[in-house]
């Protein structure tokens, strides 16, 4: 039988306008980007290279969030930014 270490509790602070705080000392975009590699080895720097730090640093925060075993105390907060559902008008 496999045993499940404890997880470390989750702090998640949120500015006032509903997006995550980040309290990590401000990592270098290579260094998101070595981390998202080391993390997700089928990402392409060619990808990645076209979106910003702050999506980089969201997606990163993604990653981590789903590495975590799933649970009651697995949670991820969607940045207010990103909307879960999203309809496009269809073409004719």
């Amino acid at each position: 039988m496999q045993t499940l270490a404890p997880r470390r509790p989750v702090c998640i602070n949120l500015n006032s306008d509903g997006s995550i705080q980040r309290n990590e000392a401000q990592m270098t975009r290579e260094q998101t980007l070595d981390r998202i590699f080391a993390m997700n080895p089928t990402a392409t720097s060619e990808f990645l290279d076209c979106f910003d730090d702050e999506c980089l640093g969201e997606y990163l925060d993604h990653l981590n969030a789903a590495s975590q075993p799933r649970g009651r105390m697995a949670i991820w907060v969607r940045p207010t930014r990103n909307r879960a559902v999203v309809t496009a008008p269809t073409r004719d």
